[in-house]
């Protein structure tokens, strides 16, 4: 968040010349884009950790009963009820609606910062 805030405030200097506000549009869009790159992998991943639990219950398992099959797929039916996210730092979960979180906040300490400043 602090790279974005960051670049913000050089986008929004206005004594700056051109080709420095170029270079810090470049730099926030890079930074927003590397973002958003990591919570959508991050949404996906969610996404098929929910799908899963769906596949394997809905594959016919109960028509093909051995025991060694129905064991694992007990196990993968009883890990799949956890969701499967990505966090960062082992606590924040990475995904879209945390990629849209950090915008906003990082765009209402900007407007704060701004307004202070003025």
């Amino acid at each position: 968040m602090g790279v974005l805030m960051s670049a913000r405030v050089r986008v929004q200097s206005s004594t700056q010349d051109a080709d420095q506000l170029v270079k810090s549009l470049m730099y926030l869009s890079v930074a927003v884009l590397q973002l958003l790159l990591v919570c959508a992998f991050g949404e996906a991943l969610r996404a098929a950790g929910a799908a899963l639990g769906d596949a394997a219950y809905a594959s016919g398992w109960e028509l093909r009963a051995q025991p060694p099959r129905t064991r694992a797929l007990a196990l993968l039916l009883l890990r799949a009820q956890r969701p499967l996210v990505l966090r960062a730092g082992g606590l924040y979960p990475v995904t879209l609606n945390s990629f849209a979180s950090v915008l906003n906040t990082s765009y209402s300490y900007f407007a704060l910062l701004r307004t202070i400043n003025e």
